[in-house]
């Protein structure tokens, strides 16, 4: 029997696109996993929604908070929630295509790799498609291609959209918890830089999600711009020393401390 894998999804007025994510989730091809959602205080319908599916389905967990945490630490909050050895996370207002969860479990054990990540297929609010492929979109496809095997992926160039990760519960002990100082630096940059120090990351060039664009998204296309030049030199050394000291690993230590040597790239932007 295929091994049971944690999805984490964090909520937050969620409601106009909600149900149609958990039903694309429940109607994966790979159906052994438990959807662990965490609700950040919600003030419109989102928590009647998440209650009326936790009765439906007994593969859904749910916890409300009692304060707003932030979707950084409500993610967090996630991550320490896991028990299997395999997560994925999701979005709120997403779609996931029926073979997401399968593909990427495949591509992860065959590739024999910590973290797989993927392409996504970008789309309006009534899932009209806007592109077929955001990293082209976005113009990652080339980093991408160009650094794929390298630490400098996700370092430099934060190739890596959170919703498309699926990754292994070994490296949560060094991710969390997770820093706040930076504005670039959201949850999925750091899980990904994390685990590439220590681990094997591998990009599966499949769409295998609509990415919706909307009004509310609180983290959409339009904020992805920051991945062109994910890291800011002046500051990328606070990012650098979390790391060696999260993971005490010389071997680390020697990858992070080689790519440093591009912090006077001009076209690299870090942390502020």
């Amino acid at each position: 029997m295929d091994e049971k894998i944690d999805i984490l999804m964090a909520t937050y007025n969620g409601e106009k696109y909600l149900e149609e994510q958990i039903e694309s989730i429940l109607k994966q091809t790979y159906s052994n996993f438990r959807l662990i959602i965490s609700d950040d205080c919600s003030t419109d319908g989102t928590c009647e929604i998440l209650k009326k599916y936790s009765q439906k389905d007994n593969r859904i967990e749910i916890y409300f908070q009692e304060k707003n945490l932030g979707y950084i630490k409500n993610f967090e909050f996630l991550l320490n929630k896991v028990e299997n050895e395999i997560y994925m996370l999701s979005d709120q207002d997403d779609y996931w295509l029926p073979e997401k969860v399968e593909k990427t479990y495949k591509k992860l054990k065959e590739a024999k790799a910590d973290l797989v990540f993927t392409d996504l297929i970008v789309v309006n609010e009534k899932e009209e498609i806007i592109n077929k492929s955001f990293n082209k979109l976005m113009n990652l496809d080339k980093k991408i291609n160009k650094t794929k095997n390298t630490k400098e992926l996700v370092y430099l160039y934060n190739c890596i959209t959170g919703c498309t990760i699926m990754s292994k519960k070994d490296f949560i002990k060094d991710i969390v918890p997770i820093p706040t100082e930076s504005k670039h630096v959201l949850h999925d940059h750091w899980i990904s830089l994390v685990v590439s120090m220590k681990g094997k990351v591998e990009y599966l060039p499949e769409g295998l999600i609509k990415y919706r664009q909307h009004g509310n998204n609180q983290i959409g296309a339009k904020h992805k711009i920051s991945k062109e030049n994910s890291l800011n030199a002046v500051d990328g050394h606070k990012v650098v020393v979390e790391i060696i000291k999260r993971i005490s690993n010389h071997q680390a230590e020697g990858k992070v401390l080689r790519i440093i040597g591009h912090k006077n790239d001009p076209g690299v932007d870090i942390l502020s």
